[in-house]
């Protein structure tokens, strides 16, 4: 075991790498100290403890085929595996030598910060079939008993726990995922596995055995002891017996000598363990009904646990006067007492009950126009439920203009969270009165291959907890309907899996982020839409014929800043659908092309049958359209990596010029070059240049024009070492590729004519659609499969980005908190600049004008200068 000395400097350089407010003990400090390579940010690796997954006997292996992945996501999905095989928590299977059995489908959660976490979706292959770990949970009375006269509390908190913890080799084969770069598996405990909280339980009660005043809750390790003394052996203790396993901790979030700490829900101090007011909180800051139907809400509750309260019905009389029909709703101070009564009761022992972990758990989650509630119960023996706990908050004005959907499940993250430590490593049931999260959130479905949405992302976060989701109807779910419709002021921040959307970029387009927003408000459809996205949607006999549609997608709809999206597309209103043709058809490419950058940017019904018809009445490319179809072309093999072989061909004299057309046959890229001369000189000049772009090929396959047969160009090819293949005499078609390439550009160029835009503008726009659209031949654009991404163009600015807004505001960061501030200077002011550039003399001058955020026009001695604020100072001479 590697133990640090305890050197001067050594401690030194550690305790400036050492940001911790608790860190207020020298014996505490020098401990640390010495174990300083359990602080290091690389991912730990638990000695002598595999995880090994059995499945119970006939579990019927599912080997789940690759998802497609988004062009736009494929590089950070590619990087993102890359790193995980780099830090050894996955590694590449080939199928050729291991017979893959099992293997899930991967998700792709965006982070808020821009990146993205893979996941993989168990719950649709092994967890079902996983047996269960028996290992028990710490109880309250375990932790109570094991820290017991304790002077002083310290807590461990374990760095990526599950991930410390290698896979034996016989259980790898169920954990392999199946991505478009071909399969992995993993070889350290991933997220997501039902067995993994209790194995990991297991694991570190093992490795911390025997040591008394200390016991360990899955991540987090809580340490006591009669006096300070023996306070600090026991942590010195435990962090040997952690570093000697290999593991590593998370010493930002770590606490040492603490007076009192909360864990498991309740506060240790010297005098013993005591409850926390979080599990009733939610019931003792509730508000006062202010409406009928709060009231109503409120009663409900108290009704679902009358079998606890006494004379119910007599203490809630006058309650039930303000709901009768008619009734004047005038609230008194005899309502406000006996809303604080009943209140006392829900939150006193005769309601309340202890947690039990031999007891079955039952969670209960709704959600309000205003809040979001929970409820965590335990069911006794005889079926009967009483709570444990309660939860409640206010929904952000954002969350506010949620759907239906998204606001019930908020509800049910929120509240899984809330009560995590209740429910970790436990099977529990979780109740909701929404029915179309029973699909969502259940096991039978398979998560989205994006998790796009915020309702797929939290369907993610839910994956680590092992819970029965179940539909009741709302008159049951009362309890957590009343704290919902009575939330209090808490907030939460719920972005571990990006829970900001990103935002539409629309700025770079002709079409604004104002004009679209003021064209959907004004659009009858799609106002209606955003009013049933926010407030809940009718029946469907309700609707007219125009808004069916939205309502068989309707959870698949979202509404972000007045901008309506479905799966990530944009909903495009009617007055806008000819102008978004338009952007589809820049540059003529046809309907497969103007499709497969619809389905990722914009969606409207009937937007493939809106490109057809669009096509059909461009009178350019009707006028240039191809009579007839051709016969096939000479069929060559295609080559195994990108620009091995090229064609070429000239289009001559063609809008004046005359043209070499270079394609290459593995990504269908083209290069297109005007050129005034065709001779041998010429060509070689152009093939050199785009060489220099992309290299050199390996086969140039040309017709028998004359600059191509010369024995100069025979020269070139043979010094460069590259073989020149030349169709067969009065048979073109050996050449069909570059054929096709010249016909092509020769019919789009000739649509566009009548644009009214110069002759290298319009090749731009050809070069840039053709490069973008998906080819029939390769199934992804030329772009992609050149440059390994998809390029940008006008209509992927559509598409939600948040890169930008993550860049903006961390700039906006450094120019407020960078070491350096802004100097700044105003008009008139006096300074001191530089006489010249080479001169470190300065002399006084007079701000002018101020023409950008660091340049500014001054007057010296009668003329004006342009400088930099790195080239002025302030002159703080007193003025006359």
């Amino acid at each position: 075991m590697a133990v640090k000395t305890n050197d001067p400097v050594q401690n030194e350089n550690h305790s400036s790498n050492v940001k911790n407010s608790n860190l207020i003990d020298f014996e505490i400090k020098s401990v640390l100290s010495r174990y300083s390579d359990l602080f290091s940010s690389t991912t730990g690796r638990i000695v002598g403890h595999k995880i090994n997954v059995q499945l119970h006997p006939g579990a019927q292996p599912k080997v789940f085929k690759a998802r497609p992945v988004p062009f736009a996501m494929k590089k950070a999905v590619e990087q993102e595996l890359d790193r995980l095989v780099t830090q050894g928590i996955i590694e590449p299977v080939d199928p050729s030598n291991t017979e893959i059995v099992w293997a899930s489908p991967i998700v792709i959660a965006p982070k808020a910060n821009g990146k993205i976490r893979l996941c993989a979706d168990f719950k649709v292959s092994i967890n079902k079939y996983i047996m269960e770990d028996r290992h028990p949970m710490p109880t309250l009375d375990e932790v109570r008993a094991q820290i017991s006269g304790g002077e002083q509390f310290s807590v461990v908190d374990l760095k990526d726990a599950y991930l410390q913890m290698e896979v034996a080799e016989d259980s790898k084969k169920y954990l392999v995922i199946s991505t478009h770069k071909g399969f992995y598996q993993y070889k350290r405990m991933p997220f997501g596995i039902s067995s993994a909280p209790a194995k990991f339980q297991k694991t570190m009660d093992l490795i911390l055995r025997g040591i008394d005043g200390v016991i360990c809750y899955l991540d987090d390790i809580i340490i006591t002891g009669k006096n300070r003394e023996e306070h600090v052996l026991r942590v010195e203790k435990v962090l040997r017996r952690l570093l000697g396993s290999g593991l590593r901790v998370n010493l930002e979030k770590c606490k040492w000598l603490q007076n009192s700490v909360v864990y498991l829900g309740h506060r240790f101090d010297r005098e013993g363990v005591h409850p926390t007011d979080d599990h009733i909180k939610a019931i003792q800051d509730m508000k006062e009904p202010t409406n009928v139907k709060e009231l109503r809400s409120f009663l409900g509750c108290i009704n679902y646990y009358q079998k606890f309260i006494k004379n119910l019905q007599g203490n809630c009389a006058h309650l039930y006067e303000l709901l009768q029909k008619g009734v004047k709703w005038n609230w008194t101070e005899k309502h406000s007492e006996t809303i604080q009564m009943l209140k006392q009761i829900l939150s006193s022992k005769n309601t309340l009950v202890h947690y039990n972990p031999a007891l079955k758990l039952v969670v209960y989650a709704d959600a309000s126009e205003r809040g979001i509630g929970g409820v965590l119960c335990q069911r006794n023996s005889d079926g009967e439920e009483r709570p444990i706990a309660f939860t409640s908050r206010k929904l952000s004005k954002t969350e506010q203009h949620y759907s239906v959907i998204d606001r019930e499940a908020l509800a049910i993250v929120h509240t899984v969270r809330k009560f995590d430590q209740y429910l970790y490593g436990r099977k529990f049931i979780l109740r909701t009165d929404h029915k179309p999260l029973i699909y969502i959130f259940g096991d039978r479905i398979e998560l989205p291959k994006l998790a796009f949405s915020r309702v797929s992302r939290w369907a993610v976060m839910l994956n680590e907890f092992d819970f029965t989701i179940e539909f009741i109807p709302g008159k049951e779910n009362s309890p957590a309907d009343v704290l919902s419709r009575l939330p209090i002021d808490v907030e939460e921040d719920l972005c571990d899996f990006g829970n900001k959307i990103a935002q539409t970029r629309l700025q770079d387009l002709a079409i604004s982020r104002r004009l679209l927003k003021t064209r959907i408000q004004a659009d009858l459809t799609l106002s209606k839409v955003c009013q049933y996205i926010s407030e809940g949607w009718p029946e469907k006999h309700q609707l007219p014929e125009h808004l069916l549609t939205y309502f068989e997608k309707k959870d698949e709809l979202s509404y972000e800043e007045g901008i309506v999206l479905w799966h990530g597309r944009i909903v495009i209103p009617n007055s806008l659908h000819n102008d978004i043709l338009s952007i589809l058809h820049d540059g003529h490419p046809g309907s497969s092309a103007m499709r497969s950058i619809a389905r990722i940017i914009v969606w409207w019904p009937g937007i493939d049958k809106a490109i057809e018809t669009f096509l059909k009445t461009c009178s350019a490319c009707q006028e240039n359209r191809a009579s007839d179809p051709e016969s096939p072309i000479y069929s060559w093999n295609v080559p195994s990596e990108p620009w091995s072989r090229i064609h070429i061909d000239f289009a001559e004299a063609f809008e004046g010029h005359s043209w070499l057309i270079i394609v290459d046959s593995s990504t269908k890229w083209i290069e297109i070059s005007p050129m005034k001369t065709t001779t041998t000189e010429k060509t070689i000049e152009i093939l050199q240049d785009v060489f220099a772009r992309f290299g050199l090929p390996k086969i140039i396959v040309s017709d028998n024009g004359p600059q191509l047969t010369s024995q100069k160009f025979e020269d070139f090819c043979k010094h460069q070492n590259i073989k020149h293949a030349k169709s067969t005499p009065y048979h073109p078609r050996t050449n069909g590729l570059a054929e096709r390439a010249v016909r092509t550009f020769k019919t789009r160029m000739a649509a566009s004519k009548n644009s009214g835009e110069n002759l290298q503008t319009r090749l731009a726009k050809y070069l840039t659609s053709y490069r973008a659209a998906v080819h029939r031949t390769t199934g992804r654009s030329p772009s992609e499969m050149m440059m390994g991404r998809q390029m940008r163009t006008k209509l992927t600015l559509l598409k939600p980005d948040i890169n930008d807004r993550v860049d903006y505001n961390l700039m906006k960061q450094r120019q407020h908190h960078g070491f350096t501030p802004l100097r700044e200077f105003n008009v008139g002011e006096s300074v001191w600049i530089k006489r010249k550039k080479e001169d470190k003399t300065f002399s006084k001058a007079v701000v002018k004008e101020k023409n950008g955020p660091l340049s500014y026009l001054v007057i010296q001695d009668g003329v004006e200068r342009r400088v930099h604020a790195d080239q002025m100072r302030k002159d703080h001479a007193p003025t006359a």
